[in-house]
């Protein structure tokens, strides 16, 4: 819950930075390995009940983009949020050990290269590309971001 503070002449609005606060400890609860920097959330709005906007949160460089919805205003200067992804955040780390465990024995201590970047921010559905190489051969992996949660699923191309 946060509070909000209040206008008389137009109702309630929404503690912007309260919410950012809240998107920021969410997000490092839900990704602790990666680099969660400042959210921003757009500035004056009322509170009303089922009211929806957008907000950022930077992970690792990159803005993830939210829904909020005002879920309930419990009277006056009280707001409970309901925080959706628009996205999906991957941690690159969790997903090159999930590739690597589901690998042969024989792959096991293959590199493993899907780029630099520590996290990524994709829509559902996005392709990220693998290469796994041993000392006698390469292959090529597909990562495909299943879900909102950033659940992948891979495919050899």
């Amino acid at each position: 819950m946060a509070a909000c503070g209040s206008n008389a002449a137009s109702g309630p609005r929404v503690d912007a930075h309260q919410v950012e606060r809240l998107l920021v400890q969410r997000q490092k609860e839900r990704n602790p390995a990666l680099r969660i920097g400042a959210a921003t959330c757009p500035q004056g709005l009322e509170a009303r009940q089922g009211e929806s906007f957008q907000c950022t949160v930077d992970v690792e460089g990159q803005p993830a983009r939210f829904n909020v919805t005002l879920a309930e205003v419990l009277g006056g200067e009280k707001v409970r949020y309901d925080f959706r992804p628009l996205q999906a955040v991957v941690d690159m780390a969790g997903t090159l050990n999930f590739l690597r465990s589901h690998l042969e024995n024989e792959w096991r201590n293959a590199t493993i290269d899907c780029g630099q970047a520590r996290a990524r921010v994709v829509t559902v559905g996005t392709v990220i590309e693998c290469t796994v190489t041993n000392p006698t051969a390469t292959r090529h992996i597909r990562a495909v971001v299943e879900d909102i949660d950033g659940t992948v699923r891979f495919e050899e191309r």
